[in-house]
């Protein structure tokens, strides 16, 4: 399992000129010094799907001993993923 942080007041961008232009830069930058670089628009995006990946695969067991695992962590970002696993992995919601 990984997780990321993100620390600040998250803002919302709707500018689909400012989105673009950003998706751009990030792909150029990370492409850049690969052989065959590629641009967004050698693969535009028609669709973009998420998955939750908490364990689904994992017996309920394996799963509750996960979130008691995290909930007896003393970090507020651990009690946030038992909280997501709890929701959507032991509901039954694997998407």
């Amino acid at each position: 399992m990984a997780v990321g942080h993100a620390h600040g007041i998250p803002k919302k961008i709707e500018d689909p000129e400012w989105l673009l232009q950003h998706l751009n830069e990030l792909t150029d930058a990370h492409e850049r010094d690969q052989k065959l670089p590629w641009k967004v628009s050698d693969a535009p995006i028609v669709k973009l799907t998420g998955k939750w990946k908490l364990g689904q695969n994992r017996s309920d067991p394996n799963q509750l001993g996960t979130i008691a695992g995290l909930m007896s962590s003393d970090g507020s970002e651990s009690h946030g993923l038992a909280n997501l696993l709890n929701r959507h992995v032991l509901s039954g919601d694997e998407g």
